[in-house]
């Protein structure tokens, strides 16, 4: 599942990419920093991203999630910090919701 889920985020990167100068490009690798002081993306192109990452996520893995939601926000660290973390939050939703 992680492969799958790393090809995901990629893919909201593509798109995100796409409407995003070149300057601030995210990288497709997994220490790529996505929230922080490190980031180059602003707060509207984080929030695409999550929007696109959880759309893709559904209808790839026939599984709705949110990535933004209180439990995320209440972490004592961000799963947004890179797309490492970020994947593994994702498996952890995923894993949730098929026990559930």
């Amino acid at each position: 599942m992680p492969a799958k889920i790393l090809d995901l985020i990629y893919r909201a990167i593509d798109e995100l990419n796409e409407q995003q100068d070149p300057n601030e490009h995210l990288s497709k690798t997994e220490d790529t920093v996505i929230l922080g002081p490190q980031a180059v993306l602003d707060s509207l192109g984080l929030v695409h991203l999550i929007v696109s990452l959880e759309q893709l996520v559904n209808d790839e893995m026939h599984t709705e999630i949110t990535l933004a939601d209180e439990r995320a926000m209440m972490m004592d660290s961000s799963p947004f910090r890179t797309v490492r973390t970020l994947a593994a939050f994702i498996e952890s939703l995923l894993v949730e919701s098929s026990t559930s």
